[in-house]
């Protein structure tokens, strides 16, 4: 009788070692899984990176829109400390004093003449009811210092006093003894000019940056987690029964916001451990959640913005130890379960089935600003269990969260 070194050694020498029937089986899985994950890992930092280049791109391109200057003419543009330098110190002035036309006779009517002359009017005319009298149009340059539209003179364009009643000068009506002798004419500007120095005086050509429609926050938050976990409990015998479970854990993470007025949405990241019974022992999940959400700003006042959201989450199991149904208590349960006895998150070889899960989301929160660029915000959201489902006993999570957090514009 040989020994059982013997038979080893004659074993071993014919590559005739005794193995398990799906060892190979096993081994070959747990390969794929490896460059399975290696593949979905580079594949997801890069449908990351598009997404993100995408949105702020569509940020940026929204978030543009004309200056003021756009909207004026050529000419209208005027250096905003030129003009106040000018306005304190009217001697550096670049305007020609001759281009100031002198006072000439006004033309006037009462109601017993029928014509009287400017330089005639005397302490005698005093008690005629004047009105508002025109002045005749003579071409004049403007009183103050700008450029000249294409180094045309500008005129009245018509001296009746039934049109074009505010390019006209006028006398007002005076109840006082009071001679007009010194009459002066007033420069007649056009629109483009007015236009230059209504944005000098309001300082509007000083703006640096064009205003955006778009506003960008970003920031981070503490959130705490009330789950609520549907899973199957089998049971002696075959067959299972529905049963559910609570479990608390805290996440943490940032989030941006987009807001277009009323409208926007926020999308960011989370990560956090859950703990929870299932079956005979206790499962213990890391996961990372990727929410996206739609926001709308229903009230505004001075102290704060409150808002709803509305939108769905992705969470992705990163590592787990995934509590499995006794055998005796389900004959068979990881067999039908069609799931990898490896299945254990992302990160260490588990399949995408089995491993990540959805939810919508819904729920309320309110931002408080505390400076300029500075507010804390407060949600409160549900998150309702969509579809897929992971672990050994197709848990199902929904979570009811609360979180507080610190945000900042861009």
């Amino acid at each position: 009788e040989r020994s059982v070194d013997e038979v080893a050694r004659d074993a071993m020498a014919n590559l005739e070692v005794p193995y398990q029937a799906d060892s190979w089986d096993h081994l070959s899985g747990r390969l794929d899984r490896i460059n399975y994950r290696k593949r979905l890992i580079a594949s997801k930092v890069f449908e990351a990176a598009v997404i993100f280049f995408a949105i702020f791109t569509m940020v940026k391109f929204l978030g543009q829109i004309p200056e003021v200057q756009e909207l004026l003419l050529p000419n209208a543009m005027v250096g905003t400390e030129e003009y106040l330098e000018q306005e304190h110190d009217p001697s550096k002035s670049k305007s020609n004093p001759d281009d100031l036309k002198p006072a000439q006779a006004v033309t006037t009517s009462t109601f017993s003449d029928p014509e009287v002359k400017g330089d005639q009017l005397t302490d005698k005319t005093t008690s005629v009811d004047l009105a508002f009298l025109p002045l005749p149009a003579t071409p004049v340059k403007p009183g103050f210092s700008v450029r000249p539209l294409e180094g045309r003179k500008v005129a009245v364009a018509n001296p009746i006093p039934s049109l074009d009643l505010h390019l006209l000068a006028r006398v007002p009506v005076v109840n006082t003894p009071m001679a007009y002798e010194n009459i002066q004419k007033l420069p007649v500007f056009d629109m483009a000019m007015l236009q230059a120095e209504t944005a000098n005086d309001f300082h509007v050509l000083a703006a640096s940056k064009p205003l955006s429609k778009v506003k960008t926050k970003v920031g981070v938050f503490h959130q705490r987690n009330v789950n609520l976990i549907d899973r199957l409990k089998f049971v002696i015998g075959g067959g299972y029964n529905e049963e559910q479970t609570l479990s608390n854990d805290i996440e943490n993470g940032f989030v941006a916001n987009v807001q277009f007025g009323r409208f926007g949405f926020d999308i960011g990241g989370s990560y956090g451990k859950v703990n929870y019974n299932a079956g005979d022992s206790e499962t213990s999940i890391e996961k990372l959640q990727i929410p996206l959400n739609l926001r709308y700003t229903g009230i505004k006042t001075k102290y704060a913005d409150f808002y709803a959201l509305a939108g769905a989450s992705a969470h992705a199991v990163l590592r787990a130890n995934y509590a499995e149904p006794s055998q005796s208590a389900a004959p068979g349960a990881t067999s039908n379960n069609q799931r990898s006895a490896y299945n254990d998150g992302l990160l260490e070889g588990g399949f995408k089935e089995g491993n990540t899960y959805y939810t919508l989301n819904g729920g309320i929160g309110v931002d408080i600003p505390i400076t300029k660029n500075l507010a804390i915000f407060a949600e409160s959201i549900y998150q309702h269990h969509w579809k897929e489902s992971i672990g050994y006993t197709d848990d199902k999570i929904s979570t009811y969260t609360y979180k507080i957090g610190v945000s900042t514009k861009l």
